[in-house]
């Protein structure tokens, strides 16, 4: 349970949202350039989102495996 809850945010947002993004960078390929930049780019927004994520599921994990799984 504890490995499914960590994987969380990395099946539920990161990974959706890079099926496009590896589309895109396929379309890119021959500009080793812009393909660096908008890797950067990507980069950067994906980290924007998932850190604040896994910070707030660190600190309030106590809680969540209570919910889910009970007092005991």
């Amino acid at each position: 349970m504890a490995g499914d809850l960590a994987v969380l945010p990395t099946q539920s947002f990161i990974g959706p949202a890079m099926q496009p993004v590896m589309a895109a960078f396929s379309r890119i390929n021959e500009d080793p350039e812009r393909l660096r930049n908008a890797y950067m780019k990507v980069s950067r927004f994906t980290m924007m989102l998932a850190v604040p994520v896994c910070i707030g599921m660190s600190l309030t994990s106590d809680l969540i495996v209570k919910v889910l799984l009970g007092a005991k």
